[in-house]
């Protein structure tokens, strides 16, 4: 212990971490209550911290190298790592059926919008003399957005499952799904002699991609379900956490290894747990993890502006992110035109997607260490690329006033429904936390009249054995507020809590109506006495529990929902039947 505490490096190398989580924790909250995004947050901090912000006046202030970032190495690391964790919660919230769902968004818009941006990109690179190959590399680079940018600015907006988060999601997949042709073809052409043929290295690489992205795919269908099980007997929550982890940067690093996207690897980790019970609860747990080191990639890319460089192209440099901006929307824009979205989400997801990406710093990294393009080149696209996202923020708050200017366009609108892809389990009516015999005469209530409805069960095995029936329920601890959060509750008429713990009720009830206060929520409770205090806790309806009492919550559902007396009679005494048939329950 002593040679410990008189190693000189032993805590200064905790000085990084230690101005990272000041960041996060300090300045980026006090950037929220000036009204400004997160993003921008981390990017000014990454500037100032980094080599070429307050580093630049070390040498007059020694005391300022105490309280700054000299190693962007480590900062960059974990900023990679903050990507692979957002490809994996897009991953989770996805899933294989929603991603088959929206394959026309993704492979036909998307792959239009990167075919038409990259082409009229490369085309104008090409004009101011520079060389086909350069030509190319840029706009391949500049063709694609920041997911994670655009990802985070709608999440903090709420507007991840609106229709215009949903056409930029699509988009943004199919750009991530593209990075690994991509990055196959720069690696070929920077590997490709005399003596191997660009063609073959092209046609090994994405055989290889192939075969590993179908050995995870299927390898974890068949295996994961069954080992979640397995491990699910554990009532600790950390098991859960860690093993997700685990199986993000796992997946990641076999990809990466075999010259993929470790993002790639990282989504596809998150379709495949999507597929399973733990879904939702993961997604809880991995959301902070994920939101503090997504905030590190964002510092890492403000840690590598050199603010100096403009100085030297001080016209061309902010010309070239003006005409990026303006020319990937009017390009994005009209790649949607084949789709017949409707034009004020087209214009609004154009301004979204108008900046470069994280990638563009990966396939120009690629393309100078293969000597495809000059250092010089090289540094001012770089700088072009950081700049525009670093006022992708700006941009995203214009958008409502470029929307109102182009709305006199005349293009053809089509319904939003059939952007959004819903269905019953997608847009539920009614929330139900708890799935007890109260809980389960609610749903077979419901399920009569084909109204959609999620339940909310906190017991693993209960869950699988009611998901094998066909019961609409999902695992989770409903007194977790982040879980209904990922519920989307636009659409819910009613919320029902329908659990056999008092304390929990108020529990939940307390988070609820502090979130949602208008929604009506029916709770069920013991007694009369116990029924007021839900009443002073802001419940809408709290209902003694016995039988009858679960036929008058299920009667107060359909009453809300807008159902006539007649068919809530019939379908009460319904119920009440298929009640007393009943003879085993799920314990």
């Amino acid at each position: 212990m002593e040679e410990i505490s008189h190693n000189p490096h032993s805590f200064a190398s905790l000085i990084p971490l230690l101005i990272i989580f000041a960041i996060s924790g300090i300045f980026v909250p006090l950037f929220q209550r000036l009204k400004l995004s997160p993003v921008l947050g981390y990017l000014i901090c990454g500037i100032i911290v980094g080599p070429f912000g307050l580093a630049l006046f070390a040498d007059k202030i020694p005391l300022l190298s105490k309280f700054l970032i000299s190693d962007i190495s480590t900062v960059s690391l974990i900023g990679e790592i903050g990507i692979i964790f957002l490809m994996f919660m897009i991953g989770l919230e996805l899933s294989f059926r929603r991603l088959m769902e929206m394959r026309n968004l993704v492979l036909g818009l998307g792959s239009l919008q990167i075919i038409i941006n990259a082409f009229s990109i490369a085309m104008i690179v090409l004009l101011f003399e520079n060389s086909p190959i350069v030509s190319v590399l840029v706009g391949i680079s500049f063709s694609l957005s920041s997911t994670a940018i655009v990802m985070q600015l709608l999440g903090e907006q709420h507007q991840n499952n609106r229709p215009v988060g949903k056409v930029s999601f699509s988009i943004l997949l199919m750009q991530d799904l593209a990075v690994v042709p991509l990055l196959v073809v720069i690696g070929a052409m920077s590997l490709a002699d005399n003596d191997t043929s660009v063609i073959f290295i092209l046609a090994k690489s994405l055989l290889i991609a192939l075969v590993v992205v179908g050995v995870i795919y299927i390898s974890g269908t068949k295996l994961l379900r069954p080992f979640l099980s397995i491990l699910s007997i554990s009532k600790n929550p950390e098991w859960l956490l860690s093993l997700s982890i685990f199986f993000a940067i796992g997946i990641a690093t076999i990809t990466h290894s075999v010259g993929l996207s470790a993002a790639l690897g990282a989504f596809l980790a998150g379709l495949l747990i999507a597929e399973t019970d733990f879904r939702h609860e993961i997604e809880v747990m991995i959301n902070p993890v994920k939101s503090l080191l997504l905030g590190v990639f964002f510092l890492s890319v403000g840690m590598m502006m050199d603010l100096r460089t403009i100085g030297l192209h001080p016209f061309w440099i902010p010309l070239s992110v003006i005409g990026l901006f303006i020319l990937k929307i009017a390009c994005t824009y009209i790649s949607t035109l084949p789709f017949r979205i409707k034009k004020s989400i087209a214009i609004e997801t154009s301004v979204r997607l108008a900046q470069a990406g994280e990638f563009a710093f990966l396939i120009l990294g690629l393309a100078g260490a293969g000597n495809l393009i000059s250092k010089g080149d090289q540094q001012f696209f770089l700088l072009v690329a950081s700049l525009s996202m670093f006022f992708a923020p700006f941009l995203t708050k214009l958008s409502p006033f470029i929307v109102k200017i182009f709305s006199n366009l005349n293009t053809t609108d089509i319904p939003i429904e059939n952007i959004e892809h819903h269905t019953p389990s997608d847009s539920p009516q009614v929330l139900i936390a708890g799935y007890g015999r109260v809980g389960r005469l609610l749903g077979a209530t419901l399920e009569g009249k084909m109204i959609p409805y999620i339940a909310i069960e906190n017991n693993f095995e209960k869950v699988k054995k009611l998901r094998e029936q066909g019961h609409r329920v999902i695992y989770a601890d409903s007194r977790k507020i982040d879980i209904w959060k990922h519920l989307h509750l636009e659409s819910v008429k009613v919320i029902v809590i329908a659990i056999d713990n008092p304390d929990a009720s108020e529990m939940i009830l307390k988070a609820l109506r502090s979130e949602w206060p208008l929604i009506p929520i029916i709770a069920r409770t013991h007694d009369t006495e116990h029924m007021e205090h839900l009443y002073a806790l802001g419940a809408t309806s709290a209902i003694p529990e016995i039988l009858e009492a679960s036929m008058k919550i299920a009667t107060e559902i359909l009453e809300t929902i807008g159902m006539n007396n007649h068919d809530i009679e019939c379908e009460i005494e319904r119920s009440r039947h298929i009640a007393m048939l009943q003879h085993t329950d799920i314990v």
